[in-house]
């Protein structure tokens, strides 16, 4: 490339992105946005009732509330109980927090 020129969009990395590749981020979230509704949708009583617990007492914290169940199945003090079964709600937490993390979402805004 010639001293004093521009690289074209396709090569200057970050902020230079093209309509094209613009319009292909924009229909990915779209179809994302897509993907977290339905899931939402999909979500069970029991799924719903851990998502507002995580953030009205653990601060939207997984960890912390994960945390807090296994100390009760490890008989020690804990801040609350769930009337399901504590290993279920773990597996539970796994799933919605995969889903979150994978697709860059707080599930509180869907519930």
């Amino acid at each position: 490339m010639a001293p004093g020129r521009r690289a074209p969009p396709a090569l200057r990395g970050r902020g230079g992105a093209s309509p094209l590749q613009a319009e292909g981020a924009a229909i990915a979230r779209e179809t994302e946005s897509d993907e977290v509704r339905e899931f939402t949708r999909s979500l069970s009583g029991e799924d719903r009732t851990l998502i507002v617990i995580r953030d009205e007492l653990y601060g939207g914290l997984w960890d912390e509330m994960v945390r807090d169940l296994e100390a009760r199945l490890a008989a020690k003090p804990y801040v609350f109980k769930l009337a399901t079964r504590i290993e279920d709600d773990i597996v539970r937490i796994r799933r919605l927090r995969e889903f979150e993390q994978g697709h860059g979402v707080n599930l509180k805004d869907y519930v």
